[in-house]
């Protein structure tokens, strides 16, 4: 699983991103609630300058993605709690 940079820098946590005919399936951790979250861009979101400008985009504007269907696509456990595992991005 991919580690990218945290959001809000205090309680969101990006996992890893997928594309599928530019359509963005992105899987995060969320600190406060200490659960795991998905969600799913419209087309064409891959037009920043950079990875997580695109992945920011998908957090802040994409629609909810079912975990039961973000299990097909990542390898995740729901019950570890990642501010245990990763505590370096939650200081």
């Amino acid at each position: 699983m991919k580690i990218f940079t945290p959001v809000n820098y205090n309680h969101i946590l990006y996992l890893d991103v997928r594309w599928y005919n530019n359509c963005g399936i992105l899987l995060v951790f969320d600190a406060v609630t200490k659960e795991y979250k998905s969600y799913i861009s419209g087309e064409n979101v891959n037009s920043g300058s950079s990875i997580n400008e695109d992945i920011e985009k998908i957090a802040a504007h994409g629609n909810t993605f079912p975990l039961e269907a973000a299990h097909g696509i990542f390898k995740f456990d729901e019950n570890e709690d990642l501010i245990i595992i990763h505590a370096e991005h939650f200081i």
